[in-house]
């Protein structure tokens, strides 16, 4: 339920389908604990990655990247589910849909210091492909009354 005075407090939506707030809920729990890890312990975090990451680097990722972007991921997931509605969770698939990108041509360009035998490239490729689609499903609609 939106609270009154939040933007679209009076526009009500359609809910988002059990199994995409579902999805929101275990992907958004899951990036924020990575991203929470990946602050205090990013040497950790770097022993998970299917390439070499030396030790300075490691804190670098630590820092920024999984600090920014992984936990605002997770945020951004864990407010869609919690809001329950496909018109105010539109708002996030913009980053949805390009993260799959951004992410293939980040990897294409290192390409030759991938490990694609490490098991993590095929479950990651997994859960972008799925945030891909969830996000262009999110993005169909109308745009004027979900920026009301």
């Amino acid at each position: 339920m939106n609270a009154p005075g939040w933007p679209g407090a009076n526009s009500a939506g359609s809910a988002l389908s059990p199994l995409h707030r579902a999805y929101f809920l275990m992907v958004g729990l899951f990036a924020m604990w990575v991203g929470v890890w990946g602050t205090f312990m990013p040497s950790r975090v770097a022993l998970a990655l299917p390439w070499q990451v030396p030790a300075l680097h490691s804190r670098v990722i630590g820092a920024m990247y999984l600090s920014g972007w992984i936990l605002a991921l997770g945020a951004m997931m864990l407010s869609a589910a919690h809001e329950n509605d496909r018109t105010r969770a539109r708002i996030i698939s913009p980053f949805l849909v390009l993260l799959l990108p951004a992410v293939v041509l980040e990897v294409s360009r290192f390409a030759d210091q991938v490990t694609w035998s490490h098991p993590g490239i095929v479950g990651g490729l997994a859960v972008l492909v799925a945030t891909f689609t969830i996000g262009v499903y999110l993005a169909r609609g109308d745009w004027r009354r979900t920026l009301q």
